[in-house]
């Protein structure tokens, strides 16, 4: 399975497509896993999880900044997902680099894509962009 930057992941929000484009590349290698022996899939799950962590953090404190009125939701959207790759970390040191263990990955990473960056992200960013006028300010 390929995973590929698409215009459809775009928010207007350079910060946040910044970091989405580092998320995108990281979850390309995460479904490539066979290539890679155990310790090389800790490391990289260590690293997605810390993009991932920063890019929450990122798109909470710009919501809170303009008081996004689904914060609360998207911000469980985010610990649920945080779970998800503390529960695949927890599969990989039990089973290792085992079939299952890369579907489930691929099954995480795809929703995450499909779901959260074009349905819950694009909403986001459209309230982020009409309450300021221009992506631009956020960029300061």
């Amino acid at each position: 399975m390929k995973i590929r930057w698409e215009k459809s992941f775009t928010t207007g929000i350079k910060e946040i497509d910044d970091q989405h484009k580092e998320i995108v590349l990281l979850m390309g290698k995460c479904l490539n896993l066979d290539k890679l022996g155990k310790s090389e899939i800790r490391q990289l799950m260590k690293r997605a999880e810390k993009h991932f962590v920063r890019h929450f953090e990122t798109e909470e404190k710009i919501m809170k900044q303009y008081c996004y009125f689904h914060l609360r939701a998207h911000t469980a959207q985010h610990k649920k997902f945080k779970k998800e790759l503390n529960d695949l970390r927890e599969i990989l040191e039990s089973e290792g680099a085992s079939l299952r263990f890369s579907m489930l990955v691929g099954l995480v990473m795809s929703e995450w894509l499909t779901d959260h960056f074009r349905k819950e992200d694009g909403d986001f960013s459209v309230f982020i962009l009409k309450r300021k006028g221009s992506a631009e300010v956020l960029n300061n």
